[in-house]
């Protein structure tokens, strides 16, 4: 069950929800300190700089982005005739870094730097007080920078595991790459208990990951029930074991 806090920032009370070890700021809360309330979540993310901010943290944190979704997406992004919401973002990309629900007690939740990106773009003073600060703290003006010029190649070197999960209730084999195998475990298993992580094998780039997974995926695509799930003999499980040693 995910856990409640509540932060009181200038006579706000915003929700910090504990999701799988994470937290999940309310932008919901933050909207409703600003006229027009929840309505500017909308707004902000219909604008291309929001889009492509999200695409960058989904990029890095979430191995399943549907990068297609998203190139799709950025086509259309400033046009009169682009509609987009949290919710949609999140069906079409496999998006992880926002949660959007519905109801009395619903609302639209993100990871900090998403949250905190919302908040620039709702306040430009909190923006120049957050870059002040940076600047304060480093007096570096090459760390400062350092950032512009790395987003990129920060993508490409993080390590990447290679993964095999089962469905014990199923018995089916679930062939992946994840930054956090670990955390993708219990994000499957929070739709589905029976799912278990098997083994892990690391390599130092995605795309490294990248080609060994799409190598299995051919090698057993007539076991391949859905997506990434596969039915497999005991002996073809033997088989991608020897990979992972």
């Amino acid at each position: 069950m995910a856990k409640k806090r509540k932060l009181e920032v200038n006579g706000i009370s915003i929700t910090v929800t504990e999701k799988n070890q994470e937290d999940f700021i309310s932008l919901t809360d933050i909207a409703n300190g600003f006229e027009g309330g929840s309505s500017l979540i909308e707004k902000w993310i219909r604008n291309k700089n929001t889009i492509e901010f999200l695409a960058v943290w989904e990029r890095l944190y979430n191995p399943d982005f549907n990068d297609d979704a998203y190139i799709e997406i950025i086509k259309s992004a400033g046009s009169n005739r682009f509609v987009m919401s949290a919710k949609q973002w999140i069906q079409k990309t496999n998006a992880i870094g926002i949660v959007a629900s519905a109801g009395r007690y619903g609302g639209t939740n993100a990871r900090i730097e998403i949250a905190f990106e919302f908040s620039i773009w709702l306040n430009p003073f909190f923006k120049m007080i957050s870059i002040k600060r940076n600047i304060d703290i480093q007096q570096d003006y090459s760390n400062i920078f350092d950032g512009v010029f790395k987003v990129n190649s920060l993508i490409l070197i993080q390590p990447c595991y290679l993964y095999l999960m089962q469905d014990l209730k199923n018995k089916l084999y679930k062939i992946g790459i994840s930054i956090r195998p670990f955390y993708r475990e219990k994000t499957l298993q929070s739709e589905s208990p029976n799912i278990i992580l098997i083994y892990t094998k690391e390599f130092s780039t995605q795309s490294e990951a990248s080609k060994i997974e799409n190598m299995l995926h051919n090698k057993y695509s007539k076991n391949r029930v859905r997506g990434e799930w596969f039915s497999l003999l005991l002996s073809e499980v033997s088989e991608i074991k020897s990979l992972f040693l």
